[in-house]
């Protein structure tokens, strides 16, 4: 079950990947039909990356929940105009596709207003639409190492390092999916022109930092931060600390009496430390690090778990948190308990968790449920929205234009699996 808040808005998905296929997840999630565009034979790529079942990874079970899969091969005139009819009865078309293919395929911003006037298009590329190298080969770890962000990561002597978890990707994503809901506004409140969402990766990396470029640009490059490590070199301490067998992260920093400094002194029954002037400021304090590290370390080494350091931490009123494994984050009773993982019975991997939404709308999340199968909702969307009778959908599934799933495959897996 979704959210129903765009029920009624449908969404043609052209996307393949991360970035174009969550962005259309965040729309289904919300209660739009979302009709994702595969192509027959191999789908979507990210099925075969990191497999957890047949033709199917947590990659792309975590991008697609709630989508209708539709295989059509685009290769094919045929197959580009059923693309065509169904973008003629759609509201909102997304597409992660790099500029020369879209213009191949004639779904390009200029004549996709001539098939749907009034849509909204959004293109989720590396570069955006506009920029000279918006054909070039782009992605996460392309906008993580040029929006400069890579550079602050790791220690002061060593490379600099990537994001797991393709960040860039789902940062690009939440700025699409936001671009579509702020212009499906606009349509309510009586816009009826189509609208044009271009999203670059890159840009949309660049903004989410919150500290080091926008201090960058300010100074117009006067500013130039170096690799932090596990401290930060601005402000301190803030980073992770070292405790008896795990880490913990510790936000201290500030001066004055909204300062969290004085905080932490007191959690260490350090008051000389909150009164001495020679650790005042954040400046002050990152220029004794070598001092300050291990004090607050031994400190945190006396105690039996660094959960319990934590919570002496947060009885003072600091920002403080045990680093968790992965596994033991998708056992958490919490995240659990607000839907962010859910078990689900999934046709061919099996029971797993899979990642629930993280809007909670009156107390309720989007239920997590299956991507589909590739081609899963072929023919029920071609009966369904382009009005095609079954003796025309099996003509194009006999020359390769489209690909069915068999009645009752679905229900196969599902018994095979027990």
């Amino acid at each position: 079950m979704t959210h129903q808040m765009l029920k009624g808005v449908r969404v043609v998905d052209l996307t393949h990947l991360g970035a174009g296929p969550l962005a259309g997840r965040y729309l289904a999630d919300l209660g739009a039909d979302v009709i994702k565009i595969e192509a027959p034979g191999g789908g979507d790529v990210a099925r075969t990356l990191m497999p957890i079942g047949r033709e199917t990874s947590a990659l792309f079970e975590h991008c697609n929940q709630h989508k209708r899969s539709v295989a059509i091969d685009l290769k094919q005139p045929e197959g580009v105009e059923l693309l065509h009819d169904l973008i003629r009865e759609s509201d909102v078309f997304i597409s992660n596709f790099r500029p020369h293919f879209l213009e191949r395929i004639a779904v390009d911003w200029p004549r996709i207003q001539e098939l749907r006037p009034g849509i909204i298009a959004a293109y989720v590329t590396g570069y955006g639409m506009t920029d000279e190298r918006s054909n070039a080969a782009s992605g996460d770890v392309i906008a993580q190492a040029e929006s400069g962000l890579s550079h602050f990561l790791g220690e002061p002597d060593r490379g600099p390092l990537l994001g797991i978890g393709a960040p860039a990707d789902a940062v690009g994503a939440t700025q699409a999916a936001l671009g579509v809901l702020a212009a499906l506004s606009a349509r309510g409140l009586g816009n009826s022109e189509g609208i044009m969402i271009d999203i670059s990766i890159l840009d949309a990396f660049i903004w989410t930092d919150l500290l080091m470029m926008p201090m960058v640009a300010a100074t117009n490059g006067a500013f130039r931060p170096e690799r932090q490590g596990m401290y930060h070199r601005s402000v301190f301490p803030h980073g992770v600390f070292r405790a008896r067998r795990e880490y913990v992260t510790i936000s201290a920093y500030g001066a004055g009496p909204q300062g969290h400094w004085p905080r932490l002194a007191r959690a260490m029954d350090r008051q000389d430390l909150a009164d001495d002037p020679a650790y005042a400021t954040d400046d002050l304090r990152s220029g004794r690090r070598d001092e300050l590290i291990p004090l607050i370390e031994n400190w945190l080494a006396t105690f039996d778990s660094a959960q319990d350091a934590v919570d002496v931490l947060r009885s003072h009123g600091l920002t403080a948190g045990r680093v968790m494994e992965p596994a033991e984050v998708a056992q958490d009773a919490r995240a659990r308990q607000r839907g962010i993982f859910q078990e689900v019975d999934h046709p061919t991997a099996g029971t797993i968790s899979l990642v629930g939404g993280p809007l909670l709308y009156n107390g309720e999340t989007a239920k997590a449920a299956p991507a589909p199968s590739r081609g899963a909702h072929t023919e029920e969307v071609l009966r369904d929205v382009l009005r095609l009778a079954p003796g025309r959908i099996r003509e194009f599934q006999e020359v390769g234009v489209v690909d069915l799933v068999e009645p009752g495959k679905m229900m196969n897996d599902v018994e095979n699996r027990r």
